[in-house]
């Protein structure tokens, strides 16, 4: 018997929508979201450009106790997800989540925890890091998010492949 597989709701977290159709009609009108850096002084790098996201409350969507554990892009891909399922008219409740899987893509993991621990350390001569960032830098680690907080347990990947995964 082959398996067949649904794509049956979308979420986006993006510096052209956070939101589907803000997304492609962004798309459509092939505007550009490479802006200035604003985020965090840039005068020591040589690229002071990014497509950021932009208006995106993550901290309105998650305990306080997640969120001491998790990276931005964990926190990105937990809206999305929440997203999706609605979109998909999902009721957690009466589905089996035994057959529900979550397949990610990005490029290099959840570096912005991990800078954050590694120049605490280094730089301001704190005594250790954080017991969580070997899971909250781990390419990995949006999807085992995703699975964890809602239970789902059916197959997951993340794929891995620098930028066609993540653009």
């Amino acid at each position: 018997m082959e398996e067949r597989v649904a794509i049956t709701g979308i979420g986006i977290v993006s510096s052209a929508g956070l939101k589907k159709e803000t997304f492609w009609a962004n798309l459509k009108n092939a505007r550009s979201f490479v802006d200035e850096i604003k985020r965090f002084d840039v005068s020591k790098y040589s690229s002071r450009i990014a497509a950021c996201v932009q208006d995106l409350d993550v901290y309105s969507h998650l305990n306080s106790r997640l969120l001491k554990k998790i990276d931005v892009f964990s926190h990105m891909a937990l809206v999305a997800s929440e997203q999706a399922i609605k979109d998909a008219s999902l009721d957690l409740e009466k589905i089996d989540k035994s057959r529900v899987g979550v397949f990610m893509g990005n490029a290099l993991g959840g570096w912005l925890f991990a800078e954050t621990e590694l120049r605490d350390l280094y730089l301001e001569g704190r005594d250790g890091i954080s017991p969580y960032m070997a899971s909250a830098w781990f390419p990995a680690a949006p999807q085992g998010q995703i699975t964890i907080y809602y239970g789902f347990k059916g197959y997951s990947k993340t794929l891995v492949a620098d930028k066609a995964s993540s653009a």
